[in-house]
């Protein structure tokens, strides 16, 4: 067992990432006026800077080159009340 999924996931499959689909998703919801900077915070770490860093480890697991997939959100088009935060990490 690896303390580190990402380390681990490659192995699994026979060493090499041929596609990776990481998703990140989550938050919390709130009005536009009442939104706070720890609840901005929480919610792009969580689905921006997370994501990113995920897909920066896999790179060295796609030695034969590969795909990562980054699956979007209806709410990257679809405007909702109370999601502009979370809407906005998946623009």
């Amino acid at each position: 067992m690896h303390d580190d999924p990402i380390e681990g996931s490659g192995r699994s499959h026979g060493g090499a990432g041929d596609d990776d689909d990481p998703v990140a998703g989550g938050g919390e919801f709130a009005q536009l006026g009442s939104i706070t900077e720890a609840h901005y915070d929480k919610t792009f770490n969580a689905n921006v800077k997370g994501l990113l860093f995920t897909v920066q480890k896999a790179l060295p697991l796609f030695t034969g080159g590969g795909s990562i997939i980054l699956n979007a959100s209806i709410v990257s088009i679809k405007g909702m009340a109370n999601f502009s935060v979370y809407s906005a990490t998946k623009a």
